[in-house]
């Protein structure tokens, strides 16, 4: 008997973690109206909202359900093709992963994602000013990371402080892996170019009326934009309108 309820309520799991990835798709196909370009290939959109709404409601594997689900949807429908399938998941992951590790207390594995992925952003600025306060930043981060995970007691997502402490977490983390993953792999591919003049090709890129010149860091602003409003909007559903009390 145990058996057959927890079989029926994984199956109800999954096919509302389906139902969601669908409304994922719906609002990738509607990206051009609802999306924000930002001159560089990415674009600002909702797809990300029902993947971190399964992750507050339903759990961990759902929501990766739900975003290998889009993916496919993207590899097989969208013109990005498998470079906009592997960018959507590379960039939704960190928010997920983030808060998972913070449940889990584990302040060494965040630690070394963080570190194994500001390496190649030193690099990108070889002994310049910026790569000299990266260094300090991480630390000094780390260290902050370290005291509040030891200062909160129950890691607890609907907590608004405990959330907004995983947000910044998480779209810091995605910020830096977007900016390796961008110039190494998606935008030398989908533009042709080569990393270097990929970056010579953001340094042109206007950013919302402040003017050129701002290289990597505009994917890292987008980053930052785009996860704050996919998991401010997936967290306020599931919290304050109580969808992971009535459906989780």
């Amino acid at each position: 008997m145990v058996t057959i309820e927890w079989g029926s309520m994984k199956t109800k799991t999954l096919i509302a973690a389906a139902m969601l990835a669908a409304l994922a798709f719906i609002f990738q196909i509607g990206n051009g109206i609802l999306g924000i370009p930002t001159g560089f290939g990415m674009t600002v959109d909702l797809v990300a909202v029902p993947i971190l709404l399964a992750f507050f409601v339903l759990g961990y594997e759902a929501a990766l359900y739900s975003l290998g689900l889009v993916g496919l949807f993207i590899l097989f429908t969208s013109p990005t093709g498998y470079i906009g399938a592997i960018m959507k998941i590379a960039a939704t992951l960190p928010m997920l992963i983030v808060p998972v590790i913070m449940k889990r207390r584990d302040l060494l594995t965040l630690s070394s994602l963080i570190i194994l992925l500001l390496i190649p952003v030193v690099a990108i600025q070889y002994s310049s000013y910026l790569s000299y306060m990266s260094g300090l930043i991480t630390v000094a981060g780390l260290v902050f990371v370290g005291y509040m995970l030891k200062k909160i007691r129950k890691i607890d997502l609907s907590n608004t402080t405990t959330a907004l402490f995983a947000l910044v977490i998480a779209v810091a983390l995605r910020g830096i892996f977007m900016i390796i993953v961008n110039l190494y792999f998606a935008g030398p591919l989908f533009f042709n170019l080569t990393p270097d003049e990929f970056m010579g090709f953001l340094d042109s890129v206007d950013f919302i009326g402040l003017g050129a010149g701002w290289g990597a860091y505009l994917i890292f602003i987008w980053n930052v934009v785009q996860g704050t409003i996919e998991f401010g909007i997936a967290w306020i559903l599931a919290y304050k309108y109580g969808f992971a009390e009535r459906y989780g």
